[in-house]
């Protein structure tokens, strides 16, 4: 069966039991909008909140192999300057979606927090994880050097990946030579930008969460129809 193959961070996870209290009530998202609407493709959604750029990549990697040509590959990319933290191999996380399986070796380092005791802290060795040693990494990512070599090895992934892939991002990206969607391009074309925090201010503080950056129910449609009507289109068989 013809798949649609989903990759990115918490922007294309799917919502499970606890997305009312970590995502403020947004069930119906563009992804969950796929699941309920496009019946003749198997949906796969690999995807994880404060997931890295470097993640992502590797994650394309692997799953290219499984890739066909009639496939389509929806890629979100994340900010720059993060980065992530390996999981101890008995919390690595198994993910199945019907006969496709995967692992999640990694957790992005926003989501940890400083003795958590499911990252490896190397303590066989002597080393204890601290928040600066991720501070450290977090600025080397943000160099120009790291950014622009993620840009090259992604132009050079879309160029060999068999199927039809879109790239967006919820970040605005400062060079020019790439082929993602970023939140610049995305305003341009859809209209508007709306989170959960425009939410919370435009409603007086009664609806919406405040300082959360996730989309809005509105946005979540808003690109859904974006992606089908627009990107998709000539696509989706």
């Amino acid at each position: 069966m013809k798949k649609i193959l989903i990759i990115g961070d918490s922007f294309v996870e799917f919502p499970n039991e606890n997305w009312n209290l970590d995502h403020g009530y947004v069930k119906e998202t563009w992804v969950k909008l796929i699941f309920d609407n496009i019946k003749n493709y198997e949906i796969i959604v690999d995807g994880q909140s404060s997931r890295d750029i470097q993640t992502i990549i590797d994650k394309w990697i692997i799953h290219l192999p499984k890739l066909s040509i009639d496939d389509i590959l929806i890629v979100c990319i994340p900010t720059f300057y993060r980065t992530r933290l390996p999981l101890k191999k008995e919390n690595w996380i198994n993910c199945e979606f019907g006969e496709y399986k995967f692992l999640n070796k990694f957790i992005g380092a926003n989501s940890y927090k400083e003795g958590d005791t499911m990252v490896d802290s190397f303590n066989h060795s002597g080393f204890k994880l601290k928040t600066d040693l991720i501070e450290i990494y977090q600025v080397l990512n943000s160099t120009p050097s790291a950014i622009t070599n993620h840009l090259d090895v992604i132009n050079s992934l879309k160029m060999i990946t068999p199927c039809y892939s879109y790239l967006f991002s919820w970040d605005n990206i400062s060079h020019d030579d790439h082929e993602i969607e970023d939140k610049k391009i995305l305003v341009d074309n859809i209209g508007i930008w709306e989170t959960l925090n425009d939410v919370y201010i435009k409603t007086n503080w009664t609806d919406g969460v405040s300082k959360d950056m996730h989309w809005s129910k509105e946005m979540h449609e808003l690109f859904y129809n974006y992606l089908i009507n627009k990107k998709l289109k000539n696509y989706i068989l």
